[in-house]
């Protein structure tokens, strides 16, 4: 992790996080920044995370200082994440694929990183890598767009973790459909 001067003509800090493969990098209002990805055995979790021993197949959600000097928080987190957002309490809001059956889901967690306050799964019919991007409004509601091989899709869920609505854009062999 690396922050440059908002002139980029110096390096303000840099970073290295063992064992991990970062995807997706967001950042609050306060500076500080949240990182997800991939990890493996032996990544760094700190006292309180959400889920400590990564192991096959695992995730991570990191948040550091603004100074990037520490580790606010840093959980494990089931199956691969592929965005970020964070809400402006400091909730952050993950898209990625459930470590089992490989199911897209958005997870959101607690502002100190340690409890899931809840986790929609997306029923796609793919259990293919995605990519994709969410967002969090001023009420909470998580907007998120994915793609795999398959198919693509929008959902938007409610505050209370409820899908709110769904819809696919396209799928394999075909253009896009209602």
């Amino acid at each position: 992790l690396a922050k440059i001067n908002t002139a980029l003509t110096a390096l303000v800090y840099s970073t290295f996080l063992d064992y991990s493969l970062a995807s997706a990098i967001a950042v609050n209002a306060a500076g500080e920044p949240y990182l997800v990805g991939s990890a493996m055995t032996g990544f760094p979790t700190t006292i309180g995370a959400y889920q400590v021993g990564c192991g096959y197949s695992a995730g991570f959600l990191t948040k550091f200082t603004s100074s990037g000097a520490a580790l606010a928080f840093s959980s494990c987190l089931p199956g691969v994440p592929a965005a970020i957002d964070v809400d402006s309490a400091g909730n952050p809001y993950v898209l990625g694929q459930t470590a089992y059956y490989g199911l897209p889901a958005v997870y959101k967690l607690n502002s100190t990183g340690s409890a899931v306050v809840y986790e929609c799964r997306l029923d796609t019919n793919s259990n293919y890598p995605m990519s994709g991007g969410i967002r969090v409004d001023a009420q909470g509601n998580a907007y998120a767009a994915s793609a795999s091989s398959e198919r693509a899709f929008v959902v938007r869920i409610d505050p209370a973790g409820m899908l709110a609505s769904y819809r696919v854009l396209a799928t394999s062999g075909s253009s896009a459909r209602a």
